[in-house]
């Protein structure tokens, strides 16, 4: 208990300093964070400024443009007004401004005007002429004066006046050049500023009035800061303030001047999603002492039961083991020390298993021909005797001999009569199908049962079988021994109530007379022979 009280005490007081150090730093954090976006912001909005004045300027300086108010103002001055002549120059100023209109998207009108403010030429984007305020037109022509207020157009959007003189030579100044601008292409531009999660950035006059206005991501609030905290906020320009915004809710937000433009830009950044991490930190400070208490115990539990269960199912397992059941096997735990005594003991199981397979096919495997033995083919037969019995399919057994094996042993020796038997073994398990079961039944004879096959069938497979025998060329220590077999064959077709034993000795009896008509033949159950050694098919009686 002391031991853990004296982890808790320090873990509980060292969260609470870093929850106020860390708290101090989000500050900072943050403030730093809203002064780069917003700078951003305002050097995007001052560079979008700067290039409209920079197009227009081109605009202004094109010689269409001077031409016209050149022959406009001739026109003035001379007797009677020169109607023709300015209405042709009036006609290529229009003309010239709708072809810019087609290839810039990013103005709601071009317009021309006089040193008086007089409108000279003008056009829209939806071809229709629009209705400029007078007293745009008349602050024009005011010192100083190049960027206009907002107003709404027709369609409700905000729009402002940018203008550029147009001078001749020597710096005469004989009118203007103006764009409206829809105050949407300044919303565009925030929108593209970088910004954060729960960040809101907007341009706004000084009086508190929002003229444009980027939305975070995924949110629509109803408004930046209100009117007075817009003014609070010109007051200290760059400092964070914390208040509620026009939504309720509370927001640390700044404001910084824009330096080209008679406006300010605003960013507010949500107080509680800045702080979550901080906030979130608390709650973990205050759950250390719970969280370390409830880890130690479940610590000890684990630790027990990682150790007792593992070991429980391994004292199971071999329990079975010692009973006989060899198909056991326990599931890995971890790397440690148990779990390397499992994996022991399941490869300790697999190899036992592996061996006790390898016995059993042993005890019914002949080891010389591969095929099974007498015992294990008579239990196969009694099997499929039974089956038989319930309606199962009839089947056929081959009773075979090795023609003059006695011979072979004494010519050729002992060694040549088991490379024979080995032989004709490979042979059998070449040739019959995987439902099939062959064993060599005693010395040179073999025993054969055919699943499924009728008498016909019995008798195709034997021939088969004593082709490929005597096909096959087995030379031993350089000397060629010819090979021939006889079959007799038998087949279970309505007689169920035949035993195994005689049903072989039906075959073995046919197998006599097949070695009686001169070996190297078949010789089936009905009283005729399929075939000699010469390969001709005769009948018998």
């Amino acid at each position: 208990m002391f031991v853990t009280c004296a982890t808790l005490v320090p873990s509980l007081l060292l969260g609470w300093v870093a929850y106020f150090k860390t708290h101090q730093l989000q500050l900072e954090k943050t403030e730093y964070q809203l002064l780069r976006l917003v700078n951003y912001a305002a050097q995007s909005l001052e560079g979008l400024l700067q290039q409209r004045l920079d197009e227009l300027n081109v605009f202004a300086n094109s010689p269409v443009v001077r031409a016209g108010l050149e022959k406009h103002q001739r026109a003035e001055q001379s007797s009677g007004g020169g109607s023709v002549a300015t209405a042709e120059s009036d006609n290529r100023l229009t003309d010239y401004l709708e072809l810019l209109m087609s290839e810039v998207d990013d103005y709601r009108d071009l317009l021309v005007t006089d040193m008086a403010g007089q409108l000279i030429a003008q056009t829209s984007s939806d071809g229709t002429s629009l209705n400029i305020p007078v007293e745009w037109l008349t602050r024009l022509t005011q010192p100083g004066l190049r960027l206009l207020p907002p107003v709404a157009d027709s369609d409700g959007e905000d729009r402002i006046l940018v203008a550029v003189p147009v001078d001749v030579n020597l710096g005469v100044r004989i009118g203007f050049f103006a764009g409206l601008i829809p105050m949407g292409s300044f919303a565009r531009t925030l929108q593209l500023s970088p910004s954060m999660d729960g960040v809101e950035l907007a341009l706004v006059d000084r009086s508190g009035g929002m003229l444009a206005k980027a939305l975070p991501s995924g949110e629509t609030p109803n408004g930046i800061s209100p009117d007075q905290a817009v003014a609070e906020l010109f007051l200290h320009p760059g400092e964070v303030n914390i208040y509620h915004n026009r939504d309720g809710r509370k927001v640390a937000g700044l404001l910084v001047p824009a330096t080209e433009l008679p406006w300010g830009l605003v960013i507010e950044a949500d107080y509680a999603s800045t702080f979550a991490e901080v906030d979130r930190l608390r709650d973990i400070a205050l759950a250390i002492m719970v969280l370390l208490l409830l880890g130690f115990g479940l610590l000890s539990f684990l630790v027990s039961r990682g150790i007792l269960v593992p070991l429980k199912r391994l004292t199971g397992a071999a329990a079975e083991v010692a009973e006989g059941n060899l198909a056991v096997r326990v599931n890995p735990h971890g790397r440690d020390e148990l779990g390397f005594a499992i994996t022991v003991f399941n490869d300790m199981v697999t190899r036992l298993r592996a061996s006790r397979e390898q016995l059993e096919r042993l005890t019914v495997t002949d080891p010389l021909t591969g095929l099974f033995t007498r015992n294990h083919i008579l239990e196969v037969l009694g099997q499929q005797l039974q089956r038989f019995r319930r309606n199962g399919p009839r089947f056929s057994i081959l009773m075979a001999d090795l023609d003059h094996f006695k011979r072979i042993n004494d010519q050729f020796g002992h060694l040549a009569g088991d490379a024979a038997l080995e032989r004709v073994g490979k042979l059998f398990l070449e040739l019959l199908r995987s439902i099939d079961s062959a064993a060599r039944y005693g010395g040179e004879e073999f025993l054969i049962i055919l699943e499924q096959t009728g008498f016909q069938e019995a008798l195709l497979t034997a021939e088969r079988i004593r082709a490929a025998v005597e096909s096959t060329e087995l030379v031993f220590e350089g000397k060629r021994i010819q090979l021939t077999i006889s079959i007799g064959v038998a087949t279970v077709s309505e007689d169920a109530g035949r035993s195994a034993e005689e049903i072989v000795r039906s075959a073995d009896r046919q197998l006599y007379r097949a070695k009686e008509c001169g070996r190297n033949c078949v010789m089936p159950g009905r009283g005729f022979r399929l075939a000699t050694h010469d390969g001709v098919v005769k009948d018998g009686g």
